[in-house]
């Protein structure tokens, strides 16, 4: 009568292919987990243009007039909210009033210099400097001020970047500076494809 159940080499053999479909099991959920780095980093971008878009419509804070070049404009606004704002650090105030949540930065309230900075409820710590006379600015993100983690990419000794440069152009758009936020940008819909923008990162390094 033959006996039932499972010999000891079996067993070990059945538990090695079950670590082994574990191990690609996770490697592929790993590959599927979305970059919250990049994450945040787009968000910001997107936020930019649009605040970028809204301040350039109204031309009462940003006028034409007396030959203003969109956000390179450092006149004092005509209007009564934002009128106490002038000069290269006009637009680094003019940006923390529209995203700060708790009131800051309202009228009357705490004024930021050129190369200054401030957090956003989420976290993010922003550095706003105007270049080229104010006809572009350069914005520093911290994404990741929480834990501490503070780099920019170097593809030798930092290829998990916290910190972001982007430059705004005087017609509000919004570009990377830095390799990586390069690479973000040219592939903003895909948030899972770190190896990917990784690589271009690195490429457009080389350049």
């Amino acid at each position: 009568m033959k006996k039932s159940g499972f010999t000891l080499v079996e067993v070990l053999l059945s538990l090695a292919i079950i670590g082994v479909i574990a191990a690609v099991a996770a490697s592929s959920l790993v590959s599927l987990r979305p970059d919250r780095y990049k994450m945040r980093v787009i968000k910001c971008k997107n936020i930019l243009e649009r605040v970028n878009e809204e301040l350039l419509e109204n031309p009462s804070i940003y006028s034409l007039a007396n030959g203003c070049d969109g956000l390179g404009c450092t006149d004092a606004p005509d209007d009564p909210d934002f009128d106490d704002l002038s000069g290269n650090s006009k637009y680094i105030n003019l940006l923390a009033r529209h995203l700060d949540t708790q009131g800051t930065y309202a009228k009357g309230g705490s004024v930021l210099s050129d190369r200054g900075g401030f957090t956003t409820r989420d976290g993010i710590y922003w550095i706003v400097s105007a270049q080229s006379s104010g006809l572009n600015y350069k914005v520093t993100l911290n994404v990741d001020i929480p834990n501490g983690h503070v780099c920019s990419f170097n593809s030798t000794s930092c290829t998990k970047p916290t910190v972001y440069d982007l430059r705004v152009n005087s017609n509000g758009s919004v570009e990377g500076i830095d390799a990586m936020s390069k690479a973000y940008f040219e592939n903003p819909n895909k948030f899972n494809d770190r190896k990917a923008d990784l690589a271009r990162a690195k490429a457009i390094e080389a350049e």
